[in-house]
C-alpha cells in the first residue's frame, strides 16, 4: 500500500488507486480475485468520471 501511495507522488494516480481499492477489496473484505478487479474498476472509473470529466480536474 505504501508503493501505491508513493507513486501517486511520481504523478500516475489512477493506477495506484485501482491497485489500493484492489488489494483492499481482495484482502480486507475477502472478495474474490474476479470481484475485486471488477470493484476497483468500477471505483477507479467512477473516481475518473468524478475529477476528469464532471471537475475538468488533470488526472492522469
Amino acid at each position: 500500500m505504501a508503493l501505491g501511495i508513493a507513486a501517486m507522488a511520481l504523478g500516475s494516480v489512477m493506477a495506484p488507486v485501482a491497485a489500493i481499492v484492489f488489494l483492499v477489496s481482495w484482502l480486507v473484505t475477502r472478495h474474490s480475485l474476479a470481484l475485486s478487479a471488477g470493484v476497483a474498476a468500477a471505483t477507479t472509473g467512477i473516481i475518473y468520471v468524478l475529477f476528469a470529466v464532471w471537475l475538468n480536474l488533470p488526472v492522469t
